[in-house]
């Protein structure tokens, strides 16, 4: 069964050691479950603002199927995280 590999690139003027993120990767079924492939938290940045490469859980789906990443930034701020985004940024991603 496979399993796939997630990052991307984060553009922020923001200072590295400021940044963090969540990420999500599911599909949604007919009556739209959402169905979790990788769920992080309040991760760090990683040099050159990219995050961290992420293992998803093994999964049969078919070939076909469209998953959809979602990422929520926040940046450090007095000792606490505050959402820099008004909602997760979505995007679908097509696997073959």
């Amino acid at each position: 069964m496979p399993k796939y590999n997630f990052y991307t690139k984060i553009e922020s003027n923001v200072q590295l050691s400021n940044l963090f993120y969540d990420l999500n990767v599911y599909k949604t079924d007919a009556n739209n479950k959402k169905h979790i492939l990788l769920s992080v938290t309040q991760q760090p940045i990683d040099p050159g603002y990219y995050t961290q490469p992420h293992d998803t859980n093994e999964t049969d789906d078919d070939l076909s199927v469209i998953y959809i990443i979602e990422i929520n930034l926040y940046r450090k701020h007095g000792g606490k995280l505050i959402s820099v985004l008004s909602s997760p940024a979505k995007k679908n991603v097509y696997t073959w």
